[in-house]
């Protein structure tokens, strides 16, 4: 979608970008992904060479302008529509009208009435037979009543009978200075803020004031304070853009530095606020901060002196403390764990931390935190810190003490009590059992168990009614898991008799295996294809036959003949493997005619179409032609001009040597038909190339520029492998190498330099006997000069050159086929 828009600084990048200054200009909008981000640039169909910059600026101050400044990130990576209809938002009751308003007024009932009608430059509109009504200067909830008073001396209607809006509001001039990113004048909206407008700038910079931004519209003079914005958001009303209204954004002249506090970053002062200040803006101390004092770092001439300040004082409301630019304001926190805490981990129901109450004892705690019945009572230790920081370890007999004995000792600060569990001390093993029993399970193995074969299935559910005779116990080693051992067992005598040597005892870690009937059948199948309504793979089974198999392959389809090929792999003794053929004709109700013929495994039923069935075949056409959509083709070789024109001809946009169709190729890959599309070149839209059932014919929009690919060309260091430039006319490679990436690093290179055409042609640079013939360059075209073999190194550059002006990003590649020419 187009859209008029007004730029101040317009930014387009290859590794800089380049600045466009105060245009007006149709643009498409595009997206840049840098740094996890999307910003939205706008890039010129047409580009005057006069207000492009040759200065390069690195990309992330764009995306991510670093600030750590509160409130600066309030006007920074916010996104505002620049279309046309998405400017067009509803106005606020306090929305204040201007010459150049659109406004809608309609009378609904019996006086029916619907006009619009713009305010011109005296500030009125005039309603047909009715007075001028002056709007200029008043705010849109009161210029409703205003209008519907006036219309009610003229037309007879309720009061919600009568429906006023803003369906246009004016468009604005604001001339945006000091420090932003991006100064200068911008058109926007008359329902923007000043705010969107600060946004669309890029944002206050780094040294940019957030608390005297001054607004001016010539007449009057505001000043924009975000931190009172913030505290109160009912002042972002009288923050509407005026015609020629002018924000000034200068320098900070008073910033400090907070650590301690809930948000603690750098503030922007006035001249009158301290701490006290810093204190609220910052949402107040930390809670784990020391609210007794704060320290001030703080510039003196050429040193640094430290200042202690009352906190207890100020945050009493007693008293306050004068900051100055470049002070950090450092407030402590406490990081040491609680002296009255103490901890509990491992085979208990409550492990987590406690508070220590009083001369609390050993047993008392235990009974708080409720041992488990499998804790490893001679196997606890308490871990206690002495006075120089290392750690005391404490064994514990907790039999002794749950008991009352003399080892239940008193708990001190910081202690720490680790209980262990008897589960930890035993080695962990499982069995297993799985195959043809009623739930598969797997549960922990005791490593005295005299689990049996038996007990395992019957705590399996038992066995399936299609459970084979045997199985096996797969038995790895219980000291060295690698070894594995197959043991073949009996299941049903293990399972019938309990007495029976099947029914032997597991060991840790066995796993059951028990095998199904169906393992040992080998199954067969028939494949069922052609003129049939659903083609598919059935299961051979015996009394099979070919009505069968039809009417479970959905019968006949329409285009079927009623001749079938029966393919068979056939082996006599002594003979080798061979395919035979046999042919039937079907009668009524899908009955064989003749002699008959019984299906076998394996077979390949083939149901023929008949020989005068043509299918319809369909493709696709879209892009630059009047009436995208499906088409039927009427022609065995219908050509690519005629589908064309039966879409209505290709429009103004069209580019006609860059038609170019997709089309489905099948690849086969473990016995599946997988599909993909490839695109197949077409050099002209009178081409022979036969369409395909499928086929999409895409007819791209004209694309006037050329990508050249910058390695081994002076901007080869550069982060973007390429760049894409306007199409300058009909110019040889090495002439737009030269105008747009700085020329080659080497001029063993000029043997390397390739063009490869939007059609997929390759034309490489030929030596004649003078020198070297370079390909003509098309629109649409890359330009890549390839590495030699023995490609000598390139200093580094102090800087890259200047940028060509006009070269914008590389943009989606387009195939459209050319000419291809040579040039000198």
């Amino acid at each position: 979608m187009n859209s008029k828009l007004i730029f101040s600084q317009f930014i387009v990048f290859f590794f800089g970008v380049i600045l466009l200054q105060g245009q007006e200009i149709t643009a498409d909008t595009i997206e840049l992904q840098a740094k996890d981000q999307i910003v939205q640039i706008a890039l010129p169909d047409s580009v005057d060479e006069g207000i492009l910059g040759d200065f390069l600026v690195k990309v992330d101050s764009i995306v991510n302008p670093k600030s750590a400044i509160y409130g600066h990130q309030f006007l920074l990576n916010q996104r505002f529509a620049t279309d046309d209809v998405e400017q067009r938002a509803a106005v606020g009751p306090r929305y204040v009208l201007g010459a150049g308003d659109e406004i809608t007024i309609s009378i609904f009932g019996a006086a029916q009435f619907d006009s619009r009608f713009v305010i011109n430059a005296d500030g009125y509109i005039s309603p047909s037979n009715m007075p001028k009504i002056f709007l200029k200067g008043v705010e849109w909830a009161k210029a409703v009543e205003l209008m519907k008073s006036r219309f009610k001396q003229f037309y007879l209607f309720r009061s919600d009978q009568f429906s006023a809006a803003v369906t246009r509001p004016r468009d604005v001039t604001v001339h945006v200075l000091g420090e932003v990113l991006h100064p200068g004048t911008y058109r926007v909206n008359a329902v923007h803020s000043v705010l969107q407008v600060l946004s669309q700038a890029g944002g206050v910079a780094e040294s940019g004031s957030v608390r005297n931004i001054l607004m001016s519209d010539g007449v009057t003079q505001k000043n924009l304070d975000i931190y009172q914005l913030i505290t109160d958001p009912s002042t972002i009303f009288d923050l509407q853009v005026e015609e020629g209204m002018v924000i000034q954004v200068p320098v900070a002249t008073q910033v400090v530095k907070a650590t301690g506090f809930k948000k603690s970053m750098k503030y922007e002062l006035k001249a009158n606020e301290g701490m006290r200040a810093l204190i609220n803006f910052s949402g107040g101390l930390s809670a784990n901060s020391v609210k007794d004092f704060a320290q001030v770092y703080r510039y003196q001439g050429a040193t640094q002196e430290l200042v202690d300040v009352d906190l207890e004082r100020i945050l009493s409301g007693s008293g306050d403390f004068s900051l100055r630019d470049g002070d950090e304001v450092v407030v402590s926190e406490i990081v040491d764990q609680s002296d009255n805490m103490i901890s509990v981990t491992g085979a208990v129901e409550l492990p987590g931390d406690y508070a220590l109450v009083g001369n609390e004892k050993l047993s008392t705690f235990l009974r708080k935190v409720r041992v488990k019945r499998n804790a490893d009572l001679d196997a606890a230790f308490l871990l206690r810190m002495r006075a120089d920081s290392t750690i005391q370890i404490v064994e514990l007999d907790l039999n002794d003490v749950l008991n009352g004995g003399k080892n239940d000792i008193t708990l001190q600060p910081k202690d720490e009590l680790v209980i262990n569990s008897q589960v930890n001390a035993l080695d962990k093993a499982t069995f297993k059992v799985s195959g043809a029993v009623r739930r598969e399970v797997e549960y922990p193995f005791s490593i005295d168990s005299t689990l049996t074969l038996r007990q395992a299935i019957l705590i399996s559910g038992g066995l399936k009614s299609n459970a084979a005779d045997e199985g096996y116990v797969i038995r790895r080693g219980v000291n060295n898991k690698e070894e594995i051992e197959y043991v073949k067992v009996n299941v049903k005598e293990a399972y019938l008799q309990p007495n029976s040597s099947s029914n032997q005892i597991l060991q840790p870690n066995d796993e059951v295996v028990i095998l199904e009937n169906e393992d040992y059948t080998e199954l067969s199948y028939i494949q069922v294809s052609g003129a049939v309504n659903k083609p598919q793979k059935l299961q051979y089974a015996e009394r099979l036959n070919i009505p069968d198999v039809l009417q479970l392959s959905g019968g006949l389809s329409s285009s079927a003949s009623g001749a079938i090929d029966i393919y068979r792999i056939e082996q006599a003794d002594g003979e080798p493997v061979k395919t035979v053929q046999h042919t039937i004709q079907l009668g009524a109700e899908y009955q064989v005619l003749g002699e008959g013929i019984a299906l076998q495994p394996a077979d390949e039923i083939v149901v023929r179409v008949k020989e005068e069935y043509a299918k319809q075949i369909l493709v696709t056409i879209e892009g630059e032609v009047k009436y995208q959509g499906r088409y039927a083709l009427t022609q065995s070789n219908e050509s690519i001009s005629g589908l064309i024109a039966k879409a209505g001809g290709l429009t103004d946009e069209a580019f006609i040597d860059g038609v170019y169709i997709l089309r489905e190729k099948e690849k086969m890959h473990e016995g599946e038909i997988k599909k993909s599309s490839h695109k197949v070149v077409v050099n002209s839209i009178s081409s022979s190339i036969v369409l395909q059932e499928g086929d999409k014919i895409v007819v791209p929009r004209i694309k006037n520029t050329v990508t050249i690919m910058v390695s081994n060309t002076l901007y080869g260091e550069a982060e973007s492998d390429q760049i894409e430039v306007p199409f300058s006319g009909l110019e040889s490679a090495i002439w737009y190498i030269e105008e747009y990436a700085g020329g080659l690093t080497d001029k063993d290179n000029r043997s390397y330099v390739t063009v490869r055409y939007a059609n997929g042609a390759t034309q490489a640079a030929k030596k004649k006997l003078f020198g070297y013939k370079y390909p003509t360059v098309r629109p649409g075209a890359t330009i890549e000069v390839l590495a030699s073999i023995q490609n000598p190194t390139v200093e580094s550059q102090s800087e890259y050159p200047k940028l060509k002006k006009g070269v914008i990003i590389n943009m989606a590649d387009t195939a459209t086929p050319v000419n291809v020419e040579e040039n000198e």
